[in-house]
Order: structure tokens, then C-alpha cells, then sequence
């Protein structure tokens, strides 16, 4: 597997399809079953109407969850892309010159994660707008020593290769920084 994505499509699919199509299946068929007994039912318990708002809430969030993710494999849209400029994440760009490495890390959850350490964390969260982010981001900063995470749902193979082959990838841009360095004087 390379930087390039060339097949990224067909591992994209069957990682999306892997890891979150179980858990889509879930929760469409529990918001189906509770809106059905909720319909068929002539007076139904407040605590069953409850459960049945909650059910259809988050079956209503799984129907676009399958929609992002048919999405994604059918436009060929990847996740996570390495360019000259810097690396492309679902929501984010980072330039090659803000990023120092890449290490191994644990999610929130406790999921193998990518790290990505820039060299500017603390001014990008002295930015954010809400001091909740602050705060959270800040803990997340001193817990792993980076903010920006790539998440396994977000690459297909294993989270070490991944890695090396972002390490690769960061080498040759500041192999390329210091030929031009020389060369220009």
C-alpha cells in the first residue's frame, strides 16, 4: 500500500464496510423495531415513547452515517491524502512545514490511532474559539503530545505501516526543503 492511494478505493470500501456496517445494521433495525411497536400499539407507556424518539433520533443518524459512507466509496473520496503541499485529513489540512512526526497513539476510546505532531500545537489551541476545546484539546496534548489523530477507520492495513509510510512521505518533503536549501544557498 502507498501514499498514493492508486487501489485506496477498494480498501476503503472493505474497511467502511468492515468496521462500521454492523453497527449501521444495529441501529436502523432497533429504530425500526421501536417505531413499528410504537405505531402498532394504541397507548403506548411514556417510557416507550421515550425509548422509541431515542430509537428513531439515532436510527435517523445511522440512515446518515450509511449515506456519508456510500458517499465516500462511490465519489472516491479519501480520508486521509498525502500531497506535495501537506496531508489532507477528513476535515483538515496540515502543511508538510508544521508537521515534526508521527507516532503511535490510543483514541479516547482506546483505538490504535496516528499522531500527528505539528510544531504549532499550542498557538492552534490558544485559537480555538471555546474554552471547553481549549481545555479538552490541552488534555489531549498533554496525554499523547499531539492534537490531530488518524483514526483506523480512516486508512486500511495496519496502523505501523501507515505510519512508516507517512514517516516516508515527511522525509522526502524535508529532503526536498533542505536540496532546495543547498541549491538556492
Amino acid at each position: 500500500m502507498k501514499l498514493s492511494f492508486q487501489n485506496h478505493k477498494k480498501h476503503l470500501f472493505r474497511n467502511i464496510w468492515a468496521k462500521r456496517l454492523p453497527f449501521h445494521f444495529f441501529m436502523l433495525g432497533v429504530a425500526g423495531v421501536m417505531t413499528w411497536s410504537l405505531l402498532t400499539k394504541e397507548d403506548p407507556l411514556p417510557i416507550q415513547i421515550l425509548i422509541g424518539v431515542l430509537a428513531l433520533f439515532f436510527g435517523i443518524g445511522g440512515c446518515l452515517m450509511v449515506a456519508q459512507d456510500i458517499k465516500m466509496i462511490i465519489t472516491g473520496q479519501r480520508p486521509v491524502v498525502a500531497t506535495d503541499e501537506g496531508l489532507y485529513l477528513p476535515k483538515k489540512f496540515i502543511e508538510w512545514s508544521r508537521i515534526e512526526g508521527f507516532k503511535m497513539g490510543r483514541d479516547m476510546s482506546g483505538y490504535d490511532e496516528i499522531g500527528i505532531v505539528t510544531n504549532d500545537a499550542d498557538e492552534e489551541i490558544a485559537a480555538k474559539r471555546f474554552a471547553l476545546t481549549r481545555w479538552l484539546l490541552r488534555i489531549e496534548y498533554k496525554k499523547n503530545g499531539y492534537i490531530h489523530g488518524i483514526s483506523s477507520d480512516d486508512y486500511s492495513g495496519k496502523p505501523q505501516e501507515f505510519k512508516d509510510e507517512l514517516d516516508a512521505a515527511l522525509k522526502r518533503y524535508q529532503d526536498r526543503i533542505e536540496r532546495n536549501k543547498s541549491y538556492y544557498g
